[in-house]
């Protein structure tokens, strides 16, 4: 009896992805001013997993710091330390300055679309000047103003801020960047 050869499958083809799943957004790192804490705001146009934010520092030396969130902007909550929730309390090493130094959060925080999210970096009082750079923003650009966006969320102005809630100053724009992943909740 006559024999047929098994069929030639093909390998399967995974299609490229249109989209990556992690992004990072980018503000300035020209930071003219040094203080010891910033705070901005998030807005999410697509759920994310923030992962770490990169803060700006001229020191190259291991440097205390702590990072804060408040629901629903930063407006008015400036000096109220009771609006706001620490989320981590971590020692990292500055790179220098114009040089990116990270702070890994030490849980992923989920950020729904739809959510404006405040942040305060501060860093202690024993440190003259402050560690932190940031930038005065351009008089088009005020507190609360888009700066920086891409298709999954935007970094907001906000203030340069003396230690522990201290004196806030209005219109300053964070120097760094944010890290974070796209986040799907799964579905049953």
């Amino acid at each position: 009896p006559p024999t047929n050869p098994p069929p030639t499958i093909p390998p399967p083809t995974i299609p490229p992805p249109t989209a990556s799943l992690f992004g990072s957004l980018k503000t300035v790192m020209n930071g003219g001013i040094r203080n010891n804490g910033i705070m901005f705001e998030i807005e999410t146009k697509q759920s994310i997993r923030l992962t770490s934010i990169d803060i700006h520092t001229p020191l190259r030396e291991k440097i205390p710091v702590t990072v804060y969130t408040a629901t629903g902007g930063l407006a008015g909550k400036e000096q109220d330390s009771s609006k706001w929730n620490k989320i981590s309390s971590t020692t990292v090493m500055g790179n220098g300055d114009h040089q990116y130094t990270p702070i890994v959060l030490p849980i992923p925080l989920i950020i729904f679309a739809g959510t404006k999210l405040a942040f305060y970096v501060d860093t202690p009082s024993n440190f003259i000047p402050g560690p932190i750079r940031y930038s005065p923003s351009p008089s088009d650009a005020p507190t609360g103003s888009v700066f920086s966006e891409d298709d999954s969320v935007r970094i907001i102005v906000g203030t340069g801020n003396d230690p522990y809630f201290g004196t806030p100053y209005p219109n300053r724009i964070f120097n760094g960047q944010i890290h974070y992943a796209k986040y799907q909740p799964i579905s049953f």
